[in-house]
């Protein structure tokens, strides 16, 4: 027991002992050589607040009874009077359609060969496309896609052929016979009205943009806390317009930073991966420490047709610049801040503008003659001025 207690002993000694001569060589080599530099970098800091709210749109539905095709995009915008759907009367109406597709992808396969394009080039065009559409969620041309995928890179097939041209006639042929017998047990869903069409139907389409108009945050929580009943017959709907407006409920210190006809951004990072600018078209009064403010955007309605609710980070204010460690800002007889940069083997003194601290950061300006990204901050070294050799 002895002995183990000895051993346990010498060896705390020799660990405290190596740990002595590690710190001891440190500062020796810090005194002896104390150079440090800092990459200077990009930085922002901004003021911004979370918000839960709901987009607002003015929406119609759209209805058709039996076995329905849509033939637009999701997000697609339509002309008043534009087929947006099939309805088939039928199974043979059904098969029908399905040759009538298929047909139609089979003449865009013949005259894209004729465009000159090698089979390689057309089966990696196919491969970009279907990235795409699995990327964006769009799968309304999977079909299609899918006839490409399996001429182009499954089967292989070589559809250079010389009677290309011959080939598209009789297809052509083919197609308006299709359709020519297709007009007694087929009919269009037209388009009400130019807009917007989206298959997403949540049941709070009869929440316009009107209804906003002076609505406290516990009102509009009702609004929206029962969606009315879908029809099993809807197919979809039609925006109409190309401005949206995003209600969203807040602290109510949000009416210090916000005014009608400001323009703010908001990052919806959560609930749709975008940084959109948006107008404040109204601020509600306050109640138990919440308000009401109305945004409204007249981009991306493509993008966010089908969503409802949304979560965002209001930006009140943002402020780009560099950002410096503290302990390199020095001032002059003057109190002007100025930090030295290394160029060549030399320290060159320049003058910044301190706009906003963060912790043991300044954020300062970047100017043309002064700092700039990526130059070199001296943050320590011996006998420090302007001109001085710092590196041997």
């Amino acid at each position: 027991m002895e002995r183990s207690d000895s051993l346990l002993k010498f060896v705390s000694v020799v660990v405290l002992a190596a740990l002595v001569i590690y710190i001891s060589a440190s500062v020796i080599r810090s005194r002896a050589d104390p150079f440090q530099t800092v990459e200077a970098t990009a930085f922002e800091l901004s003021e911004n607040m979370e918000s839960e709210g709901y987009a607002v749109r003015s929406e119609s539905t759209l209805s058709a009874s039996g076995n329905v095709a849509v033939i637009v995009s999701d997000g697609e915008k339509v002309s008043s009077g534009q087929a947006v759907a099939f309805r088939y009367n039928g199974s043979q109406a059904m098969e029908r359609a399905q040759q009538i597709q298929d047909i139609r992808n089979r003449i865009e396969q013949l005259s894209a060969a004729q465009s000159g394009k090698t089979s390689q080039e057309l089966a990696q065009e196919t491969v970009f496309d279907l990235s795409r559409a699995v990327s964006s969620g769009d799968l309304s041309e999977l079909y299609s896609l899918a006839m490409n995928a399996d001429t182009y890179i499954i089967s292989g097939t070589d559809i250079t052929q010389e009677d290309q041209a011959a080939q598209i006639e009789s297809l052509e042929e083919e197609l308006q016979s299709l359709i020519g017998q297709s007009s007694s047990d087929t009919e269009q869903v037209l388009a009400p009205f130019a807009g917007t069409f989206t298959s997403g139907v949540d049941g709070f389409e009869s929440v316009s943009p009107e209804a906003l108009e002076g609505v406290g945050p516990a009102e509009l929580r009702s609004m929206f806390a029962s969606p009315a009943d879908v029809s099993a017959d809807t197919i979809g709907k039609m925006i109409s317009g190309i401005t949206w407006y995003y209600a969203a409920i807040v602290d109510e210190s949000a009416s210090v930073w916000l005014s009608t006809g400001d323009t703010v951004r908001l990052d919806f990072s959560k609930t749709y991966s975008a940084s959109l600018q948006m107008t404040v078209e109204s601020v509600s009064d306050a109640e138990d420490g919440e308000c009401v403010v109305v945004f409204s955007c007249g981009d991306y309605m493509q993008s966010v047709a089908s969503l409802r609710e949304l979560t965002a980070t209001i930006v009140f204010e943002s402020l780009q610049g560099i950002r410096v460690p503290k302990e390199a800002v020095h001032l002059d007889e003057d109190g002007d801040s100025f930090v030295y940069i290394l160029e060549g083997l030399q320290a060159a003194m320049v003058y910044v503008d301190v706009i906003a601290e963060d912790g043991d950061y300044y954020m300062v300006e970047e100017t043309g003659d002064g700092l700039r990204v990526g130059d070199q901050i001296i943050t320590r070294a011996n006998d420090l001025y302007d001109g001085a050799v710092v590196v041997d």
